[in-house]
């Protein structure tokens, strides 16, 4: 039997924040965080995406994979991880 190895990965972000990134508002939204505007809400009032959940929604915003992939990516540069987890940004690579 062939084994297989774990990989213990950060399945973050939100799509909230992807968007966040792909309209190049991620500094605002950081200086906007401190006043209690969490992502999702920041994404419906600022960015004006009423549903950003719904599976149409992103579908339809990220139609380009390239720049749902450039979002991971930038959110992986901007962020921490925790020691001994990967993310999703670098399964990607």
């Amino acid at each position: 039997m062939n084994k297989v190895e774990v990989i213990n990965c950060v399945t973050s972000p939100e799509i909230e924040i992807l968007y966040i990134i792909a309209l190049d508002h991620y500094d605002k939204f950081k200086n906007r965080k401190k006043k209690n505007i969490n992502a999702k809400e920041y994404t419906k009032t600022v960015l004006k995406i009423s549903k950003p959940n719904n599976t149409k929604s992103i579908k339809k915003f990220f139609s380009d994979p390239d720049d749902l992939v450039n979002a991971i990516l930038e959110y992986s540069r901007v962020t921490k991880v925790k020691k001994g987890f990967t993310t999703i940004a670098k399964l990607i690579k």
